[in-house]
């Protein structure tokens, strides 16, 4: 684990797993499906790989709340697919961040629900601008 901008460290894939099945998220079959190994490697927080990692550990600082929708929705790239299946995971992203954040935030204030609806757009934004290409070549990666 690595020591992270606000973050002392990036919480395991264990403990987001366990969290993931506290909220009720989606995807919850990913975590049965990869190995402990390939778990432990690919799970790195927010943001496509290629961003700097200051970017990264910015975002995984805005986003902490999110992180089990993160770490399941890193595992969807890992295991990857169609392009279908790449906007099927960014969907699956959407709705499983309304959970995490709602667990963790007062949402019935006007701001908080704000704040809420913002962070989901970026997120998804996000995946879908700069995810495909990450998706392409996780794809790649295996086959090679």
């Amino acid at each position: 684990m690595n020591a992270r901008f606000g973050l002392e460290v990036l919480p395991s894939w264990k403990e987001m797993e366990q969290k993931a099945k506290q909220y009720n998220l989606e995807g919850l079959e990913t975590f049965n499906i990869l190995d402990d190994e390939t778990k432990e490697k690919e799970w790195n927080g927010i943001g496509a790989d290629r961003f700097p990692e200051w970017v990264r550990n910015f975002l995984d600082k805005i986003f902490q709340d999110a992180l089990p929708a993160a770490c399941i929705h890193d595992f969807r790239f890992v295991i990857g697919g169609s392009k279908e299946m790449f906007y099927a995971a960014n969907s699956e992203l959407k709705r499983n961040l309304r959970k995490c954040l709602k667990a963790n935030r007062d949402h019935y204030t006007c701001v908080g629900y704000q704040l809420t609806k913002v962070k989901i757009r970026i997120a998804v934004w996000l995946c879908n601008k700069y995810g495909y290409e990450g998706w392409r070549n996780k794809k790649n990666e295996q086959n090679i």
